[in-house]
């Protein structure tokens, strides 16, 4: 059976695009017109490639719930004795 590879959410061609029109519309909090124009892309086509980046978004797991669910603590650390007060 072979291992599934790991498919990034946003395709190569959009990556670059929607990072650009990100900074300029979040970052720089330009209208989502203007900020597309900067970039050569039309309203319509920016606003699809926003919702695409914000619900991507949303999938990933905050790196905390992450971490812990594969950590693991050593016996010898649950049972070392605690620092008098």
């Amino acid at each position: 059976m072979r291992a599934r590879l790991f498919q990034p959410a946003l395709p190569v061609r959009d990556r670059a695009p929607t990072w650009e029109l990100a900074v300029r519309r979040y970052g720089r909090h330009k209208p989502l017109p203007q900020a597309a124009g900067e970039i050569g892309l039309d309203e319509i086509r920016g606003r699809l490639l926003l919702e695409q980046f914000s619900a991507e978004l949303t999938r990933v797991p905050p790196p905390e719930l992450e971490h812990s669910e594969r950590t693991v603590v050593p016996e010898a650390l649950e049972q070392r004795p605690r620092p008098a007060p």
